[in-house]
């Protein structure tokens, strides 16, 4: 039986986070930032926290119950002494601004079912048509544990190349917004979702599962 999630949406009192499970220890933070800062720092505007949860009947009990998440916050992506990809040589400035995924959680009970994939389209989708066309906003960036790099490179992330960053424990990657939308729109395809809004389209992007938690 295929399991469907409705679109991610902002974290309120209503949600249910008390039996979201992180699963490894090493992802405990995970879960306790979403039980005890994540309404709070959406409301004081400081990270913006967005929740998945089933897409059941409005009498069902499952109904709020928050099974994975994603979290922004503004940042910026500091190039200095790091190879600069194609599309970003010949910008004047070392550094550029960029939406980070400051967190990203799948309950560890709801692994392979391809919800890592709809908070990952998910935000590429806020980046690139929700974020980007109002403020300055050049790149997509996470700082990844080692587990997740692979996964971020299939989205089309790549990793800051000083030996720092190289040598940290969470690397810093990016994901350059103008330059997938500038690939005859191959890399993101693009549908309407009847409000006018575009949403990519997540039958194309290759991503395997599970998507480990960040």
């Amino acid at each position: 039986m295929s399991v469907e999630f409705l679109d991610p949406a902002p974290i309120a009192g209503c949600h249910k986070l008390k039996n979201i499970s992180s699963g490894d220890k090493a992802f405990l933070p995970l879960k306790n930032f979403l039980k005890q800062e994540a309404l709070y720092l959406h409301d004081e505007d400081i990270t913006k926290t967005y929740v998945a949860c089933f897409n059941v009947a409005d009498d069902d009990p499952q109904r709020h119950k928050v099974v994975g998440y994603v979290s922004f916050t503004n940042s910026e992506v500091c190039f200095k002494e790091a190879t600069l990809p194609e599309g970003l040589q010949g910008l004047k400035y070392q550094s550029l601004p960029a939406l980070k995924i400051s967190r990203l959680m799948v309950c560890s009970k709801h692994r392979d079912k391809g919800l890592g994939r709809v908070l990952m389209d998910f935000a590429i989708w806020m980046a690139i048509e929700t974020i980007r066309p109002w403020v300055g906003c050049r790149l997509l960036t996470v700082d990844s544990k080692p587990e997740a790099i692979e996964f971020y490179k299939r989205y089309g992330f790549e990793m800051i190349d000083t030996p720092d960053n190289l040598n940290s424990d969470c690397p810093v990657m990016y994901f350059d917004l103008r330059s997938a939308m500038e690939e005859d729109d191959a890399a993101l395809p693009e549908s309407s979702d009847g409000e006018g809004r575009k949403v990519v389209s997540k039958e194309q992007i290759p991503v395997e599962e599970p998507a480990p938690d960040h």
